[in-house]
């Protein structure tokens, strides 16, 4: 019984690398680095030198950065690759910020939507690897097991006859080694038994130190929701009908993990991190942090508000700008403005200060995104310990 302890654990750990594997393995390369998917500079690097400067795996994916209005990515055959025809694409994406995950080792061929561009190299080919460690194609290896068959033929089925003689020689040893071990009467005999209770416990507090291990590295990568800010419009001058920022980040409801993602042209636009003061004057000058590279990610690190400009004043005037209040637990929104004493100074970018933990409790139901990945976890989680439970 207490062999299956070991099996069960091994079991279970193998579980856990398998929940874990594809999140640490998994990575996002940004095409071009800080200067995006566009036509390249005269001194600028091409796509092809880049990707070749990478190894990529399947699981892994591309970011494409790029003005919406004026480019796009194709994915092709290669002779529409070689020849810039974008009549007949694979696929074909528009959005700005494109992610393209490989689901398959080989080639992948990319163009611009636009010909001119595509003539002018803005073109790439990725090859995704089985294995980022192993570079070569494995066509090499297959030949060597070919001398293994010379082994085969050592005929050592000759030496098993030599030992049945001895054998007989060996049984008669262990029947008297069975009445040996009977005798009862000994209340002393008793002592043996509490060896193989104590695997039983000492395996049962390794599962569950190794169900905890796998909690603890796990539900960071399953909470944490990475929000495009905007949608599909992006971080821009809003439109005379387009949704404000404010209204959009009130739908959503953030915790400290998650992300902001600003897409954005880089050449007229950027993103500041101001206080609250310099928020409501539209003052660029003295920012927190201040971002240019096209496509931002901010993570949120820690309670409170955070307050977002655009790095052009006039832009910032004509409400492009972003109050977002991260709280501690999304299921539960907090209607903070209720709570504070001055809540008229404001509208909706003046929310009240964080120290509202009395009015979670009341009205608002939780019309939020909860992460649909937190129940693949739970899921994930329950089958663990179903497999630790096995045999105990």
């Amino acid at each position: 019984m207490a062999g299956t302890y070991p099996r069960s654990l091994m079991r279970s750990g193998l579980l856990c690398l398998l929940l874990l594997a594809p999140m640490a393995a998994a990575t996002q390369f940004r095409v071009g680095d800080s200067l995006g998917w566009g036509l390249p500079g005269p001194n600028a690097e091409h796509y092809n030198p880049w990707a070749e400067r990478h190894r990529f795996q399947i699981g892994d994916s591309l970011l494409f950065v790029y003005p919406a209005d004026k480019d796009s990515v194709l994915q092709v055959n290669k002779e529409d690759y070689e020849s810039c025809n974008t009549a007949s694409p694979i696929a074909k994406f528009t959005d700005g910020s494109t992610v393209f995950t490989f689901d398959r080792s080989g080639a992948f061929f990319f163009i611009s939507g636009v010909p001119d561009n595509c003539i002018k190299n803005e073109k790439m080919v990725v090859v995704v690897m089985a294995d980022r460690s192993n570079r070569s194609a494995g066509a090499a290896t297959p030949p060597p097991p070919s001398p293994a068959p010379a082994t085969p033929p050592a005929p050592a089925a000759e030496a098993p006859p030599s030992p049945p003689p001895e054998a007989p020689v060996a049984a008669p040893p262990p029947p008297p080694a069975v009445p040996a071990a009977a005798p009862p009467q000994g209340g002393e005999t008793t002592s043996p038994p509490p060896p193989p209770s104590a695997a039983p416990v000492r395996a049962v507090g390794l599962a569950g130190s190794l169900g905890l291990l796998c909690l603890l590295l796990l539900a960071p990568m399953a909470a944490a929701t990475q929000f495009r800010v905007g949608d599909s419009l992006g971080w821009g001058l809003p439109g005379p009908n387009a949704e404000h920022y404010n209204p959009w980040a009130e739908r959503h409801r953030f915790q400290i993990g998650d992300s902001l993602l600003f897409v954005y042209p880089a050449d007229k636009d950027s993103v500041l991190q101001v206080s609250k003061e310099d928020y409501e004057s539209c003052n660029t000058a003295s920012p927190i942090a201040k971002f240019t590279d096209g496509s931002t990610v901010f993570t949120f690190d820690r309670l409170g508000r955070f307050f977002f400009i655009s790095g052009v004043p006039d832009n910032c005037i004509k409400n492009e700008k972003m109050v977002v209040v991260v709280m501690a637990d999304r299921s539960n929104p907090s209607a903070g403005a209720a709570t504070p004493p001055p809540p008229s100074p404001a509208p909706a970018s003046a929310t009240p200060p964080a120290p509202a933990a009395e009015a979670p409790p009341s009205p608002p139901p939780p019309p939020s995104a909860a992460p649909v990945r937190a129940v693949g976890l739970a899921g994930s989680l329950g089958a663990l310990f179903a497999v630790l439970a096995l045999d105990l």
